[in-house]
C-alpha cells in the first residue's frame, strides 16, 4: 500500500488504524516537546569545584571475552584480587590478578543458573578463601591448594566478623515458625469481577553461623510479623559490633485488569507496596544467647538450637529532604534499590551510606539509629561534568567503604554525540576527608546491561569490573596517590 491509497483509504479499520499511529505520533512530539522545554535545575556550586581523584589506573585486563551473568570480587591481605564469576551457561570461574597481570583462571564447578541469584566471597579465616553461588559452596584452605564443595548450600551472603563467620538468607516461613497470613487479589477480567485468595508464611531473613556441626541459625529477623522478607537486603558490620540489615519486607495479593476494546485489549496490575526496614544485630547477644531466644532446628541434621528474635524498625523509602536549597525529594522518583550494591555499611562511624537516584541525579543517604540524615550529598547531576552528560538510574551503581571511611562508587553515565548517537562509561567517584572527588571514566560501558564488581581494601586501593561496549568484561586497578594512567 503506497502512502496515497493509505491515506485516502475508506475502509473502517484503514481509517481507524491511522488515527491511532498519528495519535500516538503526536503524544510522543508533546512528550518531547515538554522534556525539552523543562527548565534545568541549578547545579549546585561545590560540584563546579570538585577536581578527580588523585589516583593511579592499572591497565585494562580482558577477565572474560563474553558478560557474565554474575560475578564478585575480593582483595586479600596479600593485596592480590580474585574475581569469581558465573557465566551464562553456568560455569562459576575464578580468577586471580596480581599487579597487571592474571596468573590464574580456573573452573570451579557448575551452578544452576535460575538457583543462582546472587554470588560472594570472603577471606576468612585469613588465607581462607570462599565463595557461595546459588545453591553451591566452595572453599580453599591453602594458597594453590584444590577447592572444596560444600553442598546444600543455603547462604546469600556472607557476614564476617572479626572472631566468627555468619551468613545470611532468606528462609521460608514455615523453618522457622512465621506466622500464616492470608493474601487477597481482586480485579477484573472482562467484564467480570474477580477475587481469589492464598495462604502464606512470611519468609523471613535469618543469620547463621559456622560452627563444626554446620551452618547453625543464630538468629530470624522480624518472625512473629506477617510480611515477607524480600531476597534483595544489604548486610555488614559497624564498628560498634553490631549487624546491620536494611532490608525491604512486603506481602502478596494485589490488584489487576484485564479489558478488551474491539481490535485492541490490554492488562494491568500492582503488587503490595514494599516497606523499608533496618535491624542491628550486636554480636554479643549473638554470642550469649539470651534466655529469651526460641528453638529452631538447623537445618539438615535436625537437632535443636536456639536462636534470637531481632524486630525491625520502620524507614521511608523516600527519605525526608527539608534543606533552605532546591532539593524537596518527596515528590520526585526515586531509586533505593538493589539495597546490597547502593548501600554499604561504614565501619569507621556506624553508618550506613548509600547512593539514591533521584529526579536525575545520584546523591549520597546516611542513615544513623534508623533515621535518615535530613539533607543528601549530591554527587553527581545532569549536565556534570560537561554539558551532554546524563546520569540515570541503572542497575550497576555500587559502593563501597573501606576500613578508613573512603567511599568508593562506580556510576555510568551517556553522552550525547547528536540526536541519534551516544555512548555510555563507566566512572569511578571517591569521597575522602576533602569531600566527593569529580568522576574519573574508567572506559566505555555496555549499553544493554552488564554485571560489574569492586573490591576495596583499608589501603585505599581497589579493583574494579565491568562489561565494555565490546561486551568483554574487563577490569582494572585503582590505587592511590597516583598521577593518572600509566
Amino acid at each position: 500500500m503506497t502512502a496515497a491509497s493509505w491515506l485516502n483509504c475508506n475502509t473502517k479499520f484503514c481509517r481507524t488504524g491511522f488515527k491511532k499511529v498519528y495519535s500516538v505520533f503526536m503524544l510522543a512530539v508533546l512528550v518531547v516537546a515538554a522534556c525539552a522545554a523543562r527548565p534545568e535545575k541549578a547545579r549546585p556550586p561545590e560540584i563546579g569545584a570538585r577536581r578527580p581523584p588523585d589516583i593511579q589506573l592499572g591497565a585494562e585486563l580482558v577477565l572474560l571475552d563474553k558478560p557474565p551473568v554474575m560475578s564478585s570480587c575480593i582483595i586479600d591481605l596479600e593485596g592480590t584480587a580474585h574475581l569469581f564469576i558465573v557465566n551464562k551457561t553456568g560455569q562459576l570461574y575464578h580468577i586471580k590478578v596480581l599487579g597487571d597481570t592474571i596468573t590464574a583462571r580456573e573452573l570451579l564447578g557448575i551452578v544452576e543458573t535460575e538457583k543462582v541469584g546472587f554470588i560472594d566471597a570472603v577471606e576468612h579465616p585469613p588465607g581462607k578463601l570462599r565463595v557461595i553461588a546459588g545453591d553451591k559452596q566452595y572453599y580453599q584452605t591453602v594458597q594453590n591448594s584444590k577447592w572444596q564443595e560444600i553442598k546444600g548450600n543455603r547462604c546469600a551472603r556472607f557476614v564476617p566478623t572479626p572472631n566468627e563467620l555468619f551468613c545470611a538468607f532468606v528462609a521460608k516461613g514455615e523453618e522457622v515458625s512465621a506466622p500464616e497470613r492470608t493474601d487477597y487479589t481482586v480485579g477484573w477480567f472482562l467484564l467480570i469481577p474477580v477475587v481469589y485468595w492464598s495462604h502464606a508464611y512470611a519468609s523471613k531473613i535469618v543469620l547463621a553461623e559456622e560452627t563444626t556441626r554446620g551452618w547453625v541459625v543464630r538468629a530470624v529477623v522480624d518472625p512473629d510479623t506477617p510480611l515477607d522478607a524480600n531476597s534483595d537486603f544489604m548486610v555488614g558490620v559497624d564498628n560498634s559490633g553490631g549487624i546491620n540489615f536494611l532490608y525491604f519486607t512486603s506481602k502478596g495479593g494485589g490488584a489487576f485488569i484485564i479489558f478488551a476494546y474491539g481490535y485492541s485489549g490490554g492488562a494491568g496490575g500492582t503488587s503490595s507496596e514494599s516497606k523499608l526496614r533496618h535491624v542491628q544485630l550486636p554480636v554479643n547477644q549473638l554470642r550469649s544467647q539470651s534466655s529469651d531466644s526460641k528453638d529452631q532446628p538447623p537445618s539438615g541434621n535436625g537437632t535443636p538450637t536456639r536462636w534470637l528474635p531481632f524486630e525491625g524498625t520502620p524507614l521511608t523509602d523516600k527519605p525526608f529532604i527539608k534543606a533552605a536549597n532546591k532539593y524537596e525529594l518527596k515528590n520526585i522518583y526515586v531509586v533505593l534499590r538493589p539495597l546490597n550494591r547502593n548501600f554499604s555499611v561504614n565501619s569507621s562511624t556506624g553508618e550506613i551510606n548509600g547512593l539514591m537516584w533521584a529526579g536525575g541525579e545520584w546523591v549520597e543517604l546516611s542513615l544513623h539509629n534508623s533515621e535518615w540524615f535530613s539533607r543528601p550529598n549530591v554527587i553527581v547531576t545532569k549536565g556534570y561534568p560537561a554539558s551532554n552528560c546524563v546520569w540515570f538510574d541503572s542497575d550497576k551503581p555500587l559502593i563501597k567503604i573501606d576500613g578508613e571511611g573512603r567511599f568508593h562508587v562506580l556510576l555510568e553515565h551517556v553522552e550525547r554525540k547528536g540526536i541519534w548517537t551516544s555512548r555510555k562509561y563507566m566512572n569511578y567517584i571517591l569521597k575522602n576527608g576533602e569531600g566527593w572527588s569529580a568522576p574519573l571514566t574508567l572506559g566505555s560501558s555496555y549499553w544493554y546491561g552488564g554485571v560489574s564488581s569492586m573490591a576495596v581494601n583499608n589501603s585505599g586501593a581497589s579493583f574494579v569490573a565491568w562489561v565494555n561496549e565490546d561486551r568483554k568484561f574487563i577490569g582494572r586497578w585503582i590505587k592511590p596517590g597516583g598521577k593518572g594512567t600509566r
